[in-house]
């Protein structure tokens, strides 16, 4: 099963608990107000790299100077924010940062003993959410701005007398939407499924005596239990 299937099944399994609870929810029982809670879950990235084309590549090399990279691991962390609700409509600010291990790394498509890399060891986001709650549940759309820390490397292993390896760190930004569904448990504590989509663009990064523009997206599922104030 790939990591993207994963998160859908993690996200999923939330949605199957949480449904037929509704028509035995209590009545009258809001979530507005203030939260704090803990999540874990799954992390997909998608590192695009694009060097500099090697005009003479030796087969079975290519010229194009390229590497598609899919770090996939787990993430966990803490969430924090506020809701307002008047009848149905909830609305609400969200913080989430993540403790992440995602890493991948695949060999340079155009010359032998070049392989490039990627780990990401966190991430963050701030977002707005709108949703509806009926009886126990409680579903919503979210969108704002995300945060990741990223390192990027490149790895020369010919064993000659110059040595290339080479990597660097950045703190990239980008926007981040998604959606959740949430099951209240009780007065203060409920449980949650949610799916985000993050962008962080294309940035350009000089290693290893190339200029590499990488894009960078991921796609990530978390379960978090949560408590209300």
């Amino acid at each position: 099963m790939t990591s993207k299937s994963r998160i859908a099944s993690l996200v999923a399994a939330t949605a199957l608990v949480a449904l037929p609870a509704t028509a035995s929810a209590a009545e009258g029982e809001g979530i507005g107000g203030f939260y704090i809670g803990a999540h874990a879950g799954l992390g997909s990235d998608s590192s695009d790299w694009a060097g500099t084309p090697n005009p003479n590549p030796v087969p079975p090399f290519v010229s194009a100077n390229t590497a598609d990279l899919s770090a996939g691991g787990a993430l966990f962390g803490g969430t924090i924010g506020g809701r307002w609700q008047s009848g149905y409509v909830v609305l609400g600010i969200e913080a989430e940062a993540s403790f992440a291990s995602l890493d991948d790394s695949a060999p340079n498509s155009s010359a032998a003993g070049f392989a490039n890399s990627v780990k990401i060891d966190w991430l963050g986001t701030l977002t707005a959410q709108a949703g509806i709650q009926t009886g126990r549940v409680h579903g919503y759309l979210e969108a704002g701005i995300a945060f990741t820390g990223s390192e990027y490397s490149v790895t020369d292993s010919r064993g000659g007398p110059v040595n290339l390896t080479q990597s660097v760190s950045d703190t990239r930004n980008g926007f981040v939407f998604g959606a959740g569904l949430e099951y209240l448990l009780g007065s203060h504590w409920s449980i949650r499924g949610e799916y985000n989509y993050l962008n962080f663009g294309a940035n350009d990064y000089r290693i290893a005596n190339d200029t590499w523009s990488i894009d960078q997206t991921m796609h990530v599922g978390r379960l978090a239990i949560l408590y209300r104030f």
